[in-house]
């Protein structure tokens, strides 16, 4: 194989042109001062042929112009490859390669997209969302249409802004215990939706080890200790992956069109509230997004703190910075509310009370109290006219808001 000429040892494409101007204007000089001569010998007037004559030398400097212009223009864009190439030693492409495709100005037309009905391919790149789903074996039968609601709300289109954006890690905290656990991850995997799923199964134990007490609805035993331990299990396994964590039960069901609810509203409160620390649109310990940054600490909390308070509560307890250590780490970032609800609540018992659950809001019903507590609830006095608290100030919305519900 032989060696690539680096670009400072080729001639350019400017350059061949300007010796190619040269040479023609060349010849018309020579052919209009031989003609001028020849009229000047014969007696006549060689006025016209020298009226050509500074015609030609005036094209002349305004092509000589043109080109060097041209040449400057090429040799800023050589010199800005090189150092980009200076920057990236182990870049693909060479400078000799780039250079030589923007001098012959060769048009590479782009990779066909793949169309919506081949599988979805999710790539290994930092998504917008991940969403985690702990889950346990229950008397009836939840996870499925959990996971097949968020199945259906994910793209197919490359076109679509969160396709190969959204990864949904399904976690059995009971392993070997749990068939619909297995029964739902057979019926993904031979699904289209395939590579949006992560099927784990990891075990946390209790650090109190074989205690067996039974708790209150505030402090909790030995079954929800537990799962605060396994809560904190899927922080771990989701750090890194996603700018964005979704906190799911395994007993809730994505609401229609939730999926860009979800998408609109984590882009308000960037433009909204900027430097946010968790936007609620449920209630529980179901849809709660929190940033990637702070998922090792919101773990660190819950490790800190699993003896002390349900997970529910341990979560209102550190996004209202009702203790020390949160507010010492979220000093004055903003909670925020969303106005709908947009989870569905599948269950009549839960699984961190044995009790049979009160009357929730469905799908797109207001958050408000006594659902959520009145601090974190959403403001309808104040917020009447926004869809999200801390509102915008009436009369200067600059985002509306959105009412998803179909």
């Amino acid at each position: 194989m032989n060696p690539r000429r680096s670009p400072s040892r080729r001639f350019s494409t400017s350059t061949l042109l300007l010796f190619a101007v040269a040479a023609v204007i060349s010849f018309q000089l020579v052919f209009y001062l031989q003609s001028a001569r020849n009229v000047q010998s014969s007696g006549g007037s060689s006025d016209g042929y020298t009226d050509a004559l500074v015609d030609t030398m005036k094209m002349l400097n305004l092509t000589l112009q043109d080109i060097v212009a041209s040449m400057d223009k090429a040799e800023l864009e050589l010199a800005a490859l090189k150092l980009e190439a200076a920057k990236q030693p182990d870049a693909a492409a060479d400078v000799s390669s780039q250079a030589g495709a923007k001098e012959q100005a060769l048009a590479v037309p782009p990779p066909p997209l793949q169309r919506a009905s081949e599988d979805v391919k999710v790539s290994a790149k930092k998504k917008f969302l991940v969403i985690g789903i702990p889950t346990v074996p229950r008397r009836a039968k939840y996870l499925q249409p959990t996971v097949a609601a968020i199945a259906r709300q994910l793209p197919s289109s490359p076109a679509d802004p969160l396709y190969n954006n959204v990864l949904v890690i399904v976690c059995n905290n009971r392993p070997g215990m749990h068939d619909e656990f297995k029964a739902v991850k057979d019926m993904i995997e031979g699904s289209e939706k395939k590579d949006y799923f992560e099927f784990i199964e990891r075990t946390n134990p209790d650090p109190m080890g074989s205690k067996m007490d039974k708790g209150t609805p505030n402090l909790p035993g030995y079954k929800v200790r537990q799962q605060t331990m396994d809560v904190t299990t899927l922080l771990k396994e989701a750090k890194g992956k996603a700018h964005h964590y979704l906190f799911m039960e395994d007993d809730f069901e994505l609401c229609p069109n939730a999926m860009q609810a979800l998408l609109y509203l984590i882009g308000k409160a960037y433009r909204v509230h900027g430097n946010w620390l968790a936007i609620r649109t449920s209630y529980g310990l179901n849809g709660i997004i929190l940033r990637d940054d702070d998922l090792d600490e919101m773990k660190e909390y819950y490790l800190s703190r699993y003896e002390a308070r349900p997970p529910d509560h341990l979560m209102s307890e550190w996004t209202l910075k009702e203790t020390t250590r949160a507010k010492s780490y979220l000093k004055d970032r903003t909670y925020i509310c969303y106005k709908y609800n947009l989870f569905d609540h599948l269950g009549t018992v839960s699984s961190l009370r044995a009790s049979s659950s009160p009357s929730y809001p469905r799908c797109y019903d207001k958050l408000g109290e006594p659902t959520l507590f009145a601090n974190e609830a959403f403001k309808f006095n104040k917020c009447g006219h926004d869809d999200i608290t801390p509102c915008q100030q009436q009369g200067d919305v600059k985002i509306p808001p959105v009412m998803w519900k179909p």
